[in-house]
C-alpha cells in the first residue's frame, strides 16, 4: 500500500472506534449555582507524528496528519480527569463539566497561553460562547505544544515536536521488545499533552497554568503477525490508551493549579 493510501487507511480505521455519546449534564444543580466549571478544547482531533529523519539540531522534519473528530468522547474523558482530580484535592468542590463544540474556540485556544491581550481576547470569546453559563471561576484544558519525549523503558525516545493528543509512529528505530527480547524496527508512541489554566471569567484572567505531559512506547514486535508499529494496539486500544494517558497528563497539570482553588 503507498504512503497516502496507508494514511487514509489509518485514520479510518481510529476515526470509526471515536463514536461517544453526548456529554451529560450534571444530576442536581445547575453550572451557575457552582463556584467552578470545567471545559476541554483537546479533543476536536487528534495527530498522527510519522518520524522522518533529518539534518540540523533545530529541524523538525516529521510528517503530520491531523484527524477531526466529531465526537467528545477524547474531551469527557478529560473533564471527568479533573474531575477526579478536584475530587481528590478539593473534596466537596462540585465543579460543572461544560461541553463546547465550537470550531473557532477551539482554532484560538493556544491564545490563552499567549500575552494579557490576547488572554483577555480570548476568554471573552469563550465567555460568549457560554452565554450564562460563562461566569465564575474556569478550568480550562488547552493543547500544549512540546519536544517529543516519549516515555519508553530505558529513557525517552523520538524527535520534534508534539501537541495536543496522538500518536508518534516511528518506522526506523532499532527497539527491543521487553517481553520476547526481539529487536524490531520502530514503535508506537501514544501522547497526551495538556496545559491546564485556572480563569476568573468576571475579569477576564489567568489566576495559574499548568502542563502536564504522558506519553508511552509500544514495540510492534508483541502482536503476532505484525508488520507495522501502527499494529502494537488495535483501534479500540488506540482510543482507551489515550483516555489513559489523558488521565495521567490531567493528573500531573492539576497539583499545581489544586494549590490556587
Amino acid at each position: 500500500m503507498k504512503a497516502k493510501g496507508m494514511r487514509r487507511h489509518l485514520l479510518a480505521m481510529i476515526g470509526a472506534c471515536m463514536v461517544g455519546a453526548p456529554l451529560a449534564a450534571p444530576a442536581q444543580e445547575s453550572a451557575s449555582a457552582l463556584p467552578y466549571s470545567v471545559v476541554s478544547l483537546v479533543g476536536d482531533k487528534i495527530s498522527l507524528v510519522g518520524y522522518v529523519s533529518g539534518t540540523g539540531s533545530h529541524i523538525d522534519t516529521n510528517t503530520l496528519s491531523e484527524l477531526p473528530l466529531s465526537d467528545n468522547e477524547l474531551d469527557r474523558a478529560t473533564l471527568f480527569a479533573v474531575e477526579d482530580a478536584l475530587k481528590k484535592g478539593k473534596p466537596g468542590l462540585r465543579p460543572s463539566l461544560l461541553s463546547v463544540r465550537d470550531p473557532a474556540i477551539y482554532g484560538a485556544q493556544q491564545d490563552l497561553a499567549g500575552p494579557p491581550e490576547k488572554q483577555k481576547a480570548f476568554i471573552s470569546s469563550l465567555k460568549a460562547v457560554l452565554k450564562e453559563r460563562g461566569t465564575g471561576r474556569f478550568i480550562i484544558v488547552t493543547k500544549q505544544r512540546g519536544e517529543a519525549r516519549l516515555q519508553g523503558r530505558d529513557g525517552h525516545f523520538g524527535k520534534g515536536t508534539l501537541n495536543g493528543l496522538g500518536f508518534y509512529l516511528d518506522r526506523a528505530t532499532p527497539m527491543e521488545s521487553n517481553e520476547t527480547g526481539l529487536v524490531t524496527e520502530g514503535f508506537l508512541g501514544p501522547f497526551a499533552y495538556v496545559r491546564v489554566s485556572l480563569v476568573d471569567m468576571d475579569s477576564l484572567t489567568v489566576l495559574k497554568d499548568s502542563y502536564g505531559m504522558a506519553s508511552s512506547v509500544l514495540v510492534h514486535a508483541l502482536v503476532k503477525g505484525s508488520v507495522h508499529p501502527w499494529d502494537a494496539l488495535d483501534a479500540g486500544q488506540k482510543v482507551e490508551h489515550l483516555k489513559q494517558l489523558i488521565v495521567q497528563a490531567v493528573e500531573r497539570a492539576m497539583r499545581p493549579v489544586l494549590s490556587q482553588i
